[in-house]
């Protein structure tokens, strides 16, 4: 794993320009638990390509890590500017605003996140326990769609 670091730090040094190589040194930053040094990876691939997605998803990942869930929302909602089915940003929506106690958000978000992909079991059985107090029937509905998924 440290010759891939060391790698992916020289080729930075050769191309600081490229946003694909901030956005792996990310990557390789979460993998590592490192969620500080990942932000400032993303951060930057966000700045050179302020229109590509996956950087600002994975940011919103290490924001949440951080405890800087005002920052993981905003990352999100952005991406959902510039894509309203993103299935990823709306699945990460769902799970951050859900883990925040705000749960009507919660359970758009995954509706929105069904939308984008009637076949995501994720999106169908976290939806589904956030319905089962009110709504058992559509809970095990869901459930049950996830568990064949």
């Amino acid at each position: 794993m440290e010759a891939a670091a060391r790698e992916l730090e020289t080729s930075l040094t050769c191309r600081p320009d490229d946003y694909a190589s901030h956005y792996n040194l990310g990557n390789l930053f979460m993998s590592r638990r490192d969620p500080a040094r990942a932000v400032a990876a993303f951060e930057t691939s966000i700045r050179l390509r302020p229109d590509v997605i996956p950087p600002r998803i994975n940011a919103s990942l290490a924001y949440n890590l951080l405890g800087r869930n005002r920052e993981a929302e905003e990352s999100l909602r952005r991406v959902l500017a510039l894509d309203p089915g993103s299935l990823p940003a709306n699945l990460n929506l769902g799970m951050l605003l859900g883990e925040l106690g705000r749960l009507p958000e919660a359970a758009a978000a995954f509706r929105a996140a069904l939308k984008a992909d009637p076949t995501s079991a994720p999106a169908a059985y976290n939806l589904g326990v956030l319905v089962a107090r009110d709504r058992l029937e559509e809970a095990v509905s869901l459930c049950r769609r996830a568990a064949e998924l």
